[in-house]
């Protein structure tokens, strides 16, 4: 893909519509709304906010790598981490 390329800007929009999806829409990663991160959250200038958004994210990063582990390991995802690698594939397919 080279930088000139129509697939370079459809590339860059999945990208950020899966962070987006990781970070603040997935169902099966945020049980509740404590672990949503917003793209305003990421980018704020307020370093009380951005503590959070720290936490929030590797709150995030320890459910993917515990599903990670689990299939790498032979095991089968429960029913909320098949849930969760539902809606990443979903999301990556569309």
């Amino acid at each position: 893909m080279s930088p000139k390329s129509p697939d370079t800007g459809k590339a860059l929009l999945v990208s950020l519509e899966t962070q987006d999806h990781i970070l603040n829409e997935g169902t099966a990663l945020h049980t509740d709304k404590s672990t949503k991160v917003t793209p305003e959250q990421l980018f704020t200038e307020n370093t009380t906010t951005l503590k959070t958004t720290l936490n929030n994210i590797q709150q995030v990063i320890m459910k993917l790598e515990e599903v990670d582990t689990q299939i790498n390991s032979g095991g089968e995802p429960s029913t909320n981490k098949r849930g969760i690698l539902a809606d990443l594939g979903n999301r990556m397919l569309h």
